[in-house]
């Protein structure tokens, strides 16, 4: 594993998310409903903090592949490969920006260009996603665009764990976004007056204002709704069958699905942990295929089902 990602994935003691210093989820989602007001507000105190970090990563990705699409023959190609990597790379500075992380930078492991460590993986990722997108259009356009937010989240996933794989990606983003989808589109039009207002200014309002702070409140709802629903995506998915599976957090549905290193193919599965149905499932390193099953701990019926590392054999 590329030692950038390590320490993105799994040191991150000292990393501004993991040290959110915006609202509490209280008090951006009330009742599990969105304040816009108080996340508007919240992402233009991050953004006024560090303004050129998210100016410059949410303009400098298309001024970059602008360019190179300028290339006689090769450069639109070109472009097209780098564009989703550079998306990813920008919302993965914009989200240390909202998390008013003060090592938000454009440079460094966790910077602009840090995600082009997992290229092809990266893009591929995002260009699958846009692509059932556009076979979704083609059906009708209502399933399009439902399918558009519920898929949303993807870039943002995949800043967070560059390593997971867009399956995944859009598998956690539909959940997130389930319940969401027109409270994240009201979001974005209530930015319309705003983008009334640049046009008015021949567009240099919105690329220097308008553009970043959007951006920025974007990645503050994708934050706070991580912990309303609390969802950590570093702890979600295969990601190729030896990393973390609900490892030391939450899984997907909110409750501690194996723990200190699990995997989907049952390493580590349960040790510490409790399972998806929220009862401690193994312990000390079990997995389903029975070492190490119910060790100290009680089985997801909620009896102890044997100690110290007996099997369910």
């Amino acid at each position: 594993m590329d030692n950038n990602f390590d320490q993105w994935g799994n040191n991150n003691q000292n990393q501004g998310q993991d040290n959110y210093q915006g609202p509490m989820p209280e008090a951006i989602f009330i009742n599990g409903t969105l304040n816009r007001g108080a996340l508007k507000e919240d992402s233009r105190a991050a953004f006024g903090l560090k303004y050129g970090t998210a100016l410059g990563a949410t303009v400098i990705p298309g001024l970059i592949t602008s360019g190179l699409a300028c290339i006689p023959i090769v450069g639109p190609l070109i472009s097209f490969f780098v564009s989703p990597v550079f998306q990813v790379g920008g919302v993965r500075v914009n989200n240390r920006v909202a998390a008013k992380d003060p090592a938000a930078s454009l440079d460094g492991p966790n910077g602009l260009f840090s995600i082009f460590g997992r290229f092809w993986e990266t893009f591929a990722s995002i260009f699958v996603t846009q692509l059932f997108i556009f076979l979704w259009s083609l059906l009708l356009v209502v399933p399009g665009i439902i399918k558009s937010y519920s898929w949303f989240l993807v870039p943002y996933i995949l800043a967070d764990n560059p390593n997971m794989s867009g399956e995944d990606a859009r598998d956690l983003s539909a959940q997130m976004m389930y319940g969401h989808r027109l409270e994240l589109f009201v979001l974005q039009l209530s930015f319309l007056g705003w983008a009334i207002l640049g046009l008015l200014t021949l567009g240099l309002l919105d690329l220097f204002y308008i553009g970043p702070w959007l951006s920025v409140t974007i990645s503050d709802y994708y934050l706070n709704l991580k912990q309303l629903e609390n969802i950590d995506p570093r702890n979600y998915g295969s990601m190729g069958g030896n990393n973390y599976y609900g490892g030391n957090g939450p899984d997907w549905n909110s409750n501690h699905n194996g723990g200190y290193g699990p995997d989907m193919n049952g390493n580590n599965y349960g040790g510490y942990n409790s399972n998806a149905n929220g009862n401690n499932y193994g312990g000390n390193g079990s997995n389903p295929n029975g070492n190490n099953y119910g060790g100290n701990t009680s089985d997801w019926n909620g009896n102890n089902n044997g100690s110290n590392g007996s099997s369910w054999n």
